[in-house]
C-alpha cells in the first residue's frame, strides 16, 4: 500500500497546506476540530479538488496539478464512510448497499451482495428502514456499502462520534476486524488518540491545516515530534521551558529547576510530562518538589490529583501539574502531612522543540 499527499487548498476560512506520505494499511489523520482532517479526507476522494499538488494511491495518480490530472470521484474506487452514516432513508437495507453496485451486471450484483451481506452479518436486517435500526446497525449497514465496491481506500470520517462508550467499544472491535481482512488503505480521521492507536498502524497529525507529525503510532506517542503531537496523544502536563546548560532546564510555568541525567545538545523549547509517571520521591531523587494538592477528581479506579509546586494554592484552579494514581496509592498519599515532594524519572520527560 502507499498513500502520497502534498496538497494545497485555500477556502473561505481556512487554508490546507499538507504533506504526508505512507506505505501502511491504516493510517490515522488525527486533530481536533478544524485542524483540516475532513478537508483531507474529501480531497482524497475526490469532492473537493486542491488548488495544487498531487494525490497518489497505490500508484494511481488520482490528483496532479502539475500534469493537470483530476481523476473523477467514480473511477477512484474510494469507499467513504460519512460521519453521520448517510443512508437513504426511504431505502431498506438491502437497496441502500445495491445502490453502489448499480453499475454491474444483475448476476454479479446479487453474488456481491450476498457476499457483503453475509460478511458483515446483516441477513436479519435486510428489509429494515435506516430509522429502525440501532447506531451500531446504521454504521454496519454505511460500512457495507462502502466496501461493495472494492475499494483501493477506504475513508473513515469520525465513525464512532455518534455512539455511546459502550457502543463505541463493540464497534471499534468489529471494524478492526472488518480492516484486518480488507486489502486497501483505510485512511480514519479522528480527533480520539485511543480509537486512533486501536484501528490504525501510523499516525499523521494535523494541526490548523499543516501536518505536524508522521510515523508508526507507538513511535509517536513515545516521542512526539511536535507540540500539537504531544498534546493530542493525551499528555497533560506540558510546561514552557528554558534550557539553562546541557543538563539543566528551567521549568517557567512550574517555577522549578529539572536536573537532566543525559546531556541535551539541542534546543528545547517545552517538556511533557505524562500524568502518571510522578511519584512520590525519596531521599535519593535528583528532583524533588514541594506540592499541595489544590484538588482531585475521582473515577472508579483512578484518582486525578491537581497538584502546585512550591507554594500551597490560592484556590481549586490554581495548580501546575496534574498526577494520575490509583485509588490504594491515593489513599495512603492522602494521609501525609503537607507538603508532600514528588519527583519523576527524567527518562520519562518528552522534550520539544517548537522552534524547529
Amino acid at each position: 500500500m502507499e498513500l502520497i499527499v502534498d496538497i494545497k487548498k485555500v477556502l473561505s476560512d481556512f487554508s490546507l497546506n499538507i504533506s504526508f506520505h505512507s506505505n501502511s494499511t491504516s493510517l490515522a489523520l488525527l486533530g481536533e476540530s478544524g485542524s483540516g482532517k475532513s478537508v483531507t479526507l474529501k480531497c482524497i476522494s475526490g469532492l473537493l479538488t486542491p488548488d495544487e499538488g498531487k494525490i497518489i494511491v497505490n500508484r494511481r495518480v488520482f490528483f496532479d496539478s502539475s500534469k493537470k490530472i483530476n481523476m473523477p470521484v467514480q473511477q477512484r474506487k474510494i469507499g467513504f464512510l460519512f460521519q453521520n452514516y448517510a443512508l437513504f432513508s426511504n431505502m431498506t437495507v438491502y437497496k441502500n448497499i445495491s445502490y453502489a453496485l448499480n453499475h454491474l451486471h444483475q448476476k454479479a450484483k446479487k453474488n456481491t451482495l450476498e457476499n457483503i451481506i453475509k460478511n458483515m452479518r446483516l441477513e436479519d436486517i435486510t428489509e429494515k428502514y435506516p430509522a429502525q435500526l440501532s447506531g451500531g446497525q446504521q454504521q454496519r449497514v454505511a460500512l457495507a456499502r462502502a466496501l461493495a465496491v472494492s475499494p483501493q481506500a477506504l475513508l473513515l470520517d469520525e465513525p464512532f462520534s455518534a455512539l455511546d462508550n459502550t457502543l463505541k467499544s463493540i464497534m471499534i472491535k468489529q471494524m478492526l476486524d472488518t480492516l484486518l481482512n480488507y486489502n486497501g488503505i483505510a485512511i480514519l480521521v479522528t480527533h480520539n488518540v485511543d480509537e486512533a492507536y486501536q484501528l490504525c498502524e501510523d499516525i499523521v497529525v494535523l494541526e490548523k491545516g499543516q501536518s505536524k507529525g508522521q510515523g508508526n503510532k507507538k513511535e509517536i506517542f513515545m516521542n512526539p515530534p511536535s507540540l500539537a503531537a504531544l498534546k493530542l496523544t493525551g499528555c497533560k502536563n506540558i510546561c514552557l521551558v528554558k534550557k539553562t546548560d546541557d543538563y539543566t532546564v528551567k521549568a517557567i510555568d512550574w517555577n522549578c529547576t529539572i536536573k537532566l541525567e543525559q546531556p541535551i545538545y539541542h534546543d528545547v523549547t517545552h517538556i511533557g510530562l505524562r500524568a502518571h509517571y510522578i511519584k512520590i520521591a525519596d531521599s535519593s531523587s535528583i528532583n524533588a518538589y514541594d506540592c499541595w494538592p489544590a484538588s482531585c477528581s475521582e473515577t472508579r479506579f483512578r484518582r486525578f490529583v491537581f497538584l502546585k509546586l512550591n507554594f500551597p494554592p490560592i484556590d481549586i484552579s490554581d495548580y501546575d501539574i496534574l498526577w494520575d494514581i490509583s485509588v490504594e496509592e491515593w489513599k495512603n498519599i492522602k494521609k501525609q502531612p503537607y507538603p508532600w515532594k514528588i519527583t519523576f524519572d527524567t527518562d520519562n520527560l518528552i522534550l520539544i522543540n517548537e522552534s524547529l
